[in-house]
């Protein structure tokens, strides 16, 4: 039966043996935030500043770079879409980063991706020899200017620019009359240049540019700074090299991201290979030997990274070098083929935030994966019996594979993904299946056990590679041209489908050999259903092709009628993120009850994201992220009120958002920083002694407020704890008081506090600090309330677009050469547009009737994503058996039978395997869905979705592809018209060349 067995198992062992080390070595993979939480980041992009330090044009368009600056980062900070991070916009000028838990150096990595800007110039050094249209340079008079202008007196501006390099703005954007460069900013400028220790001779300098006599580099620090020898490899000196600013130049847009990679420079370090675009690459070679012997300059991020000197005509690939880490390679490799960003981002706050589901809502969400997976494989066991061992042993062999591939690719787990793995498996059992009804029909042609087994494998394979390869193929194109959750669903589909063929290829086969071999297995017994079903299917294609056609349409008019905020989730509508802070600790599915519990805030935020925000312990906390849902009415309503505030008071709009929020919780809140502050007569008579309540989050030293408050306030100030034991030193609630004119507003008071408890660092007088010697924050109910942007923005949801597109494209193609005809890869995609259609109607419907929480998300799309490849599956099964039994009429040259009874024939010759693989498929998701109902977890969504899915994919095989072939055939034999039918549906006399 096989071939080189004893090569197969070494085989099938060796690759056992490297999943399980994969496993036992790198396990746990990654959890999503809506298993384990992970970390959250808040970015800020200072546009402004930028334009006032000519970073960035001044007319350039603000909400142009911010849509670049988010896409850019999620680039950088999941390329291949495995980590599920979430970046959106948040605000005006933030960027929102979530990240599933992280070893501390991998978000160390990330957060380096993120701040770095990737700005990569290509340009030339300034020199006496240059005189290019009118432009001429006096390095000597350069010099002379820079270093009077860092030894101007009184400014210590060489220490200045040790410190910061990139401070050396300062002088450069300087006029010329006012001692700037002398051949003006828009022509010459300094860059800084990091001297470090060699790596491997600590005691050595690395390359300095003003130990080269052509350089013309200024230095800035000189060895003395460490008396001669560096304390270490993170020590550096620093000099300028002035750089010719009017010369052309290239950019890092310029480079081929495609050619991006790993070399070696010319001493074995670490360097990156590039090469320029073919649209430039005839300009950057004409440069190179343009200036053949002048220094180059390499400048990342505002820095020269190294100087070559151009030895020749430069044409393809070129490198970069500067002493890099290996770290730092990898690190440039990544901006550079992502791009790079205008205006770099300055981190605001990094918090680690807690699972976004509850302990309850993952503890079912395991539990329905566990039960269905369970339920499908004791279903085949009882219904193929001793067979049932096989597959058994093959799909847990396929689950060993899918995970050493998911620990090795580091891909993260959340609870849609973990869903649609054990789906994945669940698929998999149907090259089983496939196999096992194979061999079933040899044995019904008097095959003995171990002919049937070699036939039935044979034939199968043919199936089981057409079906996944179309799938593959999908999967391709969604993650080339997808971006994001589209690319990390292609990987786990990609993973599944290989493994599943190969433990369909060599494990089933393997076991199924050496039980028949062994005399373990002697005949093959297994249920029969629907094994010699004969129905007339296309009888009834004319009425389910109308059926059809109403429930697409009333679907998709129901679906553009369903207002936006029912129909879509958080993901695509956006909404506002809010921090609130509790008096006491509380557990995340505590907090989402009392929302719930509020009439009001759940009429208009009904599914709230709930996280908990920084330090929690055992899962409760006192600190929570809520991000809320904001409908287009919503936004309308909120639009009207701030018109409104705008024309009646000149104070800040405050969101109603946040108002609402503040009522459902009122009593869980802390108080705002400053409350009840009030007056009473001085003993003089001629002013006031004001009080105020001060709250902080963490506990103060009362002898440090009070004395901020009397170097600021004067020798009246007192401070109290305003409960409590009043002889307490420390507190979080504290009374103040101090003598005020008569008539000081209440606002001017707070105020006076506030700039009080900042201290005056420039006279000496240090801010407030808590007991933990951490900087002093007052108490803010919700010291964070801002909107933020959807995640799948018109870039991401025009990817997924296309990506389907050119799928089902590359599909047609596929299968036009397997099949040597058209027609059936256009009525497999045909079935596909329907299912997805059908699918997104009906799924759309019951989410607007409140029978099952199914929101349009990315959740859902993976859902609809996972729809198309079961379909394709289910009609490629169906379409094989056609074109088997064509090639044997053909063979036979039997031309009693039509094309019409052919396709008949054909789906009830395979109707046991479609309903054995959709009945073990939806006892996953059923238990998926039953499970997780009312739940609030993104798996009650995706399960259904995949119910209807698998549901209108079987029926779409035969009721859609399978009579649109039979059309497409009819009309080619007809020359366009199609023939007449008989009643018995679809029965045409054909000739052989069929």
């Amino acid at each position: 039966m096989i071939d080189n067995a004893r090569r197969q198992v070494l085989l099938v062992a060796l690759v056992l043996a490297t999943a399980i080390a994969l496993i036992s070595t790198m396990w746990p993979p990654p959890l999503g935030l809506d298993l384990s939480g992970g970390s959250r980041l808040i970015y800020f992009v200072d546009i402004e500043a930028a334009k006032e330090n000519e970073q960035v044009p001044d007319d350039a368009n603000p909400e142009q770079i911010m849509l670049q600056t988010v896409a850019i980062i999620h680039e950088r900070v999941d390329p291949t879409g495995t980590r599920e991070a979430v970046v959106t916009r948040r605000g005006d000028r933030d960027v929102l980063i979530e990240l599933p838990k992280l070893r501390p150096a991998e978000l160390d990595s990330v957060v380096r991706a993120v701040e770095t800007l990737g700005r990569l110039e290509l340009r030339m050094a300034a020199d006496d020899d240059y005189n290019n249209d009118g432009v001429k340079f006096d390095m000597s008079e350069e010099s002379k200017r820079l270093t009077e202008w860092l030894d101007a007196e009184g400014e210590d501006r060489r220490e200045l620019l040790t410190e910061d390099p990139e401070k050396i703005l300062l002088f450069n954007l300087l006029p010329q009359d006012a001692g700037g460069p002398a051949a003006g900013q828009q022509n010459l400028k300094w860059f800084p240049h990091r001297v470090k220790p060699r790596l491997d001779q600590p005691e050595a300098w690395d390359y300095a540019f003003s130990s080269n006599s052509g350089s013309n580099a200024v230095a800035i620090s000189s060895q003395e700074r460490f008396s001669g020898k560096p304390s270490g490899p993170d020590d550096y000196l620093v000099e300028m090299l002035p750089i010719n600013m009017s010369e052309r130049h290239f950019r890092g847009e310029d480079m081929d991201p495609s050619a991006v990679g790993q070399t070696l420079d010319e001493y074995g370090q670490p360097a990156v290979a590039y090469r320029i675009r073919n649209s430039r690459a005839s300009d950057y070679a004409d440069w190179s030997e343009e200036y053949i012997g002048k220094s180059s300059a390499i400048i990342l991020n505002g820095y020269v990274r190294s100087a070559p000197v151009f030895q020749g005509r430069i044409y393809g690939d070129a490198r970069i070098t500067g002493q890099f880490t290996q770290t730092e390679v990898d690190e440039l490799i990544k901006v550079l083929r992502t791009g790079s960003l205008q205006v770099k981002p300055t981190q605001k706050s990094k918090i680690s935030i807690g699972a976004s589901l509850g302990a309850d809502s993952i503890k079912k969400g395991f539990l329905s994966i566990v039960f269905g997976g369970s339920v499908v494989l004791l279903f085949i066991l009882a219904y193929y019996r001793l067979a049932g061992i096989v597959a058994f042993l093959a799909i847990l062999m396929n689950i060993t594979l899918i995970l050493g591939s998911v620990v090795f690719i580091q891909a993260t787990l959340t609870l849609p993904g973990l869903g649609g793995l054990v789906l994945t498996m669940g698929m998999a059992i149907d090259a089983n299946i496939l196999i096992y009804e194979r061999i079933r029909e040899e044995k019904r042609r008097g095959k003995d056990l171990l002919q049937a087994a070699k036939l039935g494998f044979e034939r199968a394979m043919v199936t089981i590679l057409d079906a996944n390869i179309t799938t593959f193929l999908a999967a391709v194109v969604l993650y080339n041209v997808g971006t994001g959750p589209i690319r990390g669903f292609a990987v786990t589909l990609m993973i599944g489908i290989l493994t599943s063929l190969f433990t369909a290829f060599f494990v089933s086969r393997l076991i199924f050999h050496y039980m028949v071999d062994r005399k373990i297995m002697t005949d093959f017994k297994a249920a029969g259903w629907l094994t010699n079903s004969n129905f007339n299917f296309l009888r009834g294609a004319k009425i389910a092709g109308a059926l059809s056609v109403i429930v697409i349409a009333a679907g998709i008019a129901n679906f553009t009628q369903v207002p936006n905020a029912i129909k879509y989730g958080l993901d695509f509508t956006g909404g506002a993120d809010l921090k609130v802070v509790f008096k006491e600790a509380k557990s995340p599915e505590e907090l989402r009850e009392r929302l719930r519990a509020s009439a009001g805030f759940k009429t208009d935020f009904p599914d709230p994201v709930v996280n908990t925000a920084g330090a929690a312990d055992g899962g409760r906390a006192r600190e929570f992220s809520v991000k809320l849902k904001l409908s287009d009415d919503l936004r309308a309503r909120y639009e009207d009120a701030e018109t409104k505030h705008k024309q009646e008071s000149d104070a800040v709009f405050e969101k109603p958002y946040k108002q609402q929020i503040m009522v459902a919780l009122a009593d869980w809140l802390v108080p705002g920083a400053f409350e009840e502050t009030r007056f009473s007569p001085h003993p003089s008579g001629t002013s006031d002694i004001a009080g105020t309540n001060i709250h902080f989050i963490e506990p103060v030293k009362i002898a440090d407020v009070v004395k901020l408050i009397k170097a600021s306030r004067g020798e009246s100030a007192s401070a109290v704890p305003s409960k409590g034991d009043s002889e307490a030193e420390t507190g979080r609630d504290l009374l103040v008081e101090f003598q005020v004119a008569k008539g000081t507003p209440k606002e001017t008071v707070t105020e006076w506090i506030s700039k009080a408890l900042d201290g005056n660092p420039k006279r000496g007088v240090e801010p407030l600090k808590d007991t933990a010697g951490n900087a002093m924050l007052l108490s803010n109910p919700i010291p964070e309330a801002e909107e933020i942007g959807s995640r799948m923005v018109g870039e991401l949801r025009t990817a997924a677009i296309g990506a389907m597109v050119l799928a089902l494209f590359l599909i047609v193609m596929y299968i036009r050469v397997r099949f040597h005809e058209y027609k059936y890869g256009l009525g497999a995609v045909a079935a596909l547009i329907h299912d997805v259609f059908v699918a997104l109607g009906i799924v759309t419907l019951c989410n607007q009737l409140g029978f099952v929480n199914a929101e349009i998300d990315l959740p859902m799309i993976a859902a609809f994503l996972t729809i198309i490849g079961y379909s394709i599956n289910d009609t490629i099964v169906i379409f094989d058996r056609i074109r088997e039994n064509v090639g044997d009429q053909q063979r036979l040259g039997d031309t009693k039978e039509s094309f019409g009874d052919i396709i008949n024939r054909s789906i009830n010759q395979t109707l046991s395997r479609t309903i054995l693989t959709s009945g073990t498929t939806l006892f996953v998701v059923i238990a998926q869905l039953v499970v997780n109902h009312g739940s609030g977890s993104s798996l009650e969504g995706f399960s259904f979705a995949l119910i209807v899915g698998v549901l209108t994919g079987t029926y779409s095989t035969i009721f859609i592809a399978s009579p649109i072939v039979l059309w497409l055939r009819n009309r080619e034999i007809s020359g366009g018209a199609p023939d007449a039918t008989t009643e018995s549906g679809g029965k045409i006399t054909i000739g052989s060349g069929v």
